[in-house]
């Protein structure tokens, strides 16, 4: 047993990964059980860091920026790491497009059929929505919802505020240096039960979805996940190498912890605890690692970046458009921003701006772990509303559609979904409808998608097609909510028909 000591952290995380896998396996007849005795331990792996991130983040933030010293080194640390993380996140868009075209000509993205050869231009969003968005009105608030870019900034101006205090602060940031202590001795005990955590959640995953979940889900999944790979080797392993001396091997045995356990978790800001201590480890300035982490894990979404490089060349390939130069330049600039923070849709469809909004309602926020979405149903269990959602304490779910159809600005509303090959012809349909909005300057068009979200629901998939006809389309009813050119048409027809009735009429007389 001796042998078991020497294994480290990392060693534990892949054999919790490895053993979760082949146990999910052995549960494929019966992942019901895996849902209701198994994921629970990893919801809870997953609840107990996610509970850290904010304590995590607003003292480490302020312990950071007090323990650089000086206001003007805050400044410059500040710029410097915002400027990497927007270039970074540049090169992934850049990454993701140039393996997206490959991938297109090697004939791996499909084109369907009778779709035309459509162009496109770039829509323009309000940027300064999300930059007003970043300053909170309630810190309570913030925390409360674990709004990151907020609980930065007032991190941030709360470091600032030490500094200046000078001496009459020093009883205040030494509570916050206490704090930080504390918060990182209670991650390392959570730390230490992310193989188990791992073991839970990977276990779950391939009972209820099968071996080939494994696989991707496509080879549009394969190419962005080769984008990740380059990614990785050129972009992390040079700035490992050049900024702070550290080898791509060295790099890569330090953040394996963090890296399969935001592969699990799909979180990066319920990674962000062990991200700090791997940073550490191999040898990061704590002041500097607990200033600049938090930041990354908030703002630098280059997998995300990656992924809406390599969908835009999807979609467009599907369409059958061919990209210009130009066109590519706009997504890496709009990605680059997306991956940070959307305006407001509300926004953009009160102003007609004109675009599709292809909105995926599948009740959870399914690409975290999910949690409670605006869309989740009144008495839906997930991982933030574990005893059901309740109206009283969270409000009542967002009808998209409905709530947009008040509005004069939006062209066209529809919700479809994808239960059944019949709704999916539909589905496709009113997508094809609402791009021929856009190309022909009509304005904002809106595509809501009720779909399934098995994993995040705990059931298998056949029982996720069948909740959405018993509990999501009698919530979200299917159809136009809102048609111009349609209801133009008609009102034209009406008014034709009246003016020939009048006719018809005075000539009896």
């Amino acid at each position: 047993m001796s042998f078991l000591k020497k294994i480290k952290l990392p060693g534990w995380i892949f054999i919790g990964l490895v053993l979760g896998i082949l146990a999910g396996l052995c549960f494929l007849g019966n992942p019901e059980f895996t849902t209701n005795y198994i994921k629970p331990f990893g919801t809870i792996y997953i609840n107990l860091l996610k509970f850290l991130v904010v304590p995590v983040v607003l003292t480490s933030i302020i312990s950071g920026v007090v323990s650089l010293g000086d206001i003007k080194r805050v400044g410059a640390v500040g710029w410097k790491t915002v400027v990497y993380y927007l270039l970074t996140t540049a090169f992934a868009v850049i990454i993701g497009l140039i393996v997206a075209n490959v991938a297109k000509g090697l004939g791996w993205f499909p084109a369907l059929a009778d779709t035309g050869s459509y162009e496109y231009e770039a829509a323009t969003s309000n940027v300064m929505d999300v930059i007003v968005n970043i300053f909170p009105t309630n810190m309570w608030k913030s925390f409360t919802n674990a709004d990151m870019l907020p609980v930065i900034v007032i991190a941030l101006f709360f470091g600032a505020g030490i500094l200046v205090a000078g001496d009459k602060a020093k009883p205040f940031a030494s509570f916050i240096d206490s704090a930080y202590e504390v918060v990182m001795v209670v991650m390392t005990f959570i730390i230490k039960l992310t193989p188990i955590g791992v073991f839970c959640l990977m276990c779950n995953v391939v009972a209820v979805n099968g071996p080939s979940v494994l696989a991707g889900l496509g080879l549009a999944i394969l190419a962005a996940y080769i984008g990740y790979i380059l990614h990785i080797v050129l972009v992390y392993g040079a700035s490992a190498q050049f900024l702070s001396k550290v080898g791509f091997v060295k790099f890569i045995k330090g953040m394996a912890p963090a890296m399969i356990t935001a592969f699990t978790t799909t979180s990066s800001n319920a990674t962000l605890p062990l991200t700090i201590e791997c940073s550490n480890e191999l040898g990061s300035e704590p002041e500097i690692s607990s200033f600049v982490l938090p930041l990354g894990a908030t703002i630098n979404m280059d997998g995300t970046a990656i992924y809406m490089g390599v969908c835009s060349i999807f979609i467009a390939s599907c369409y059958g458009v061919d990209l210009t130069l130009s066109q590519m330049g706009m997504i890496v600039l709009t990605a680059t921003l997306a991956s940070i923070g959307t305006a407001e849709t509300v926004h953009a469809a009160a102003r007609g701006e004109n675009i599709t909004v292809i909105f995926v309602n599948n009740a959870v926020y399914g690409m975290t772990g999910g949690q409670m979405a605006p869309t989740s149903l009144p008495g839906q269990v997930t991982q933030t509303s574990p005893y059901g959602r309740d109206p009283k304490l969270c409000g009542y779910p967002v009808k998209v559609c409905e709530m947009l159809s008040q509005l004069e600005g939006p062209e066209y509303l529809e919700r479809v979904t994808v239960n059944s090959v019949k709704n999916v012809r539909a589905a496709k349909k009113a997508i094809k409808k609402a791009f021929q909005n856009q190309i022909d300057g009509k304005g904002f068009s809106l595509i809501e998608v009720v779909s399934s979200c098995p994993t995040n629901w705990g059931m298998t998939p056949k029982a996720a097609l069948k909740w959405i006809d018993d509990n999501m389309l009698p919530y979200y009813p299917l159809g136009v909510y809102k048609d111009r050119t349609a209801e133009k048409a008609q009102a034209q027809a009406e008014s034709g028909q009246d003016a020939s009735k009048g006719q018809k009429a005075e000539g009896e007389r």
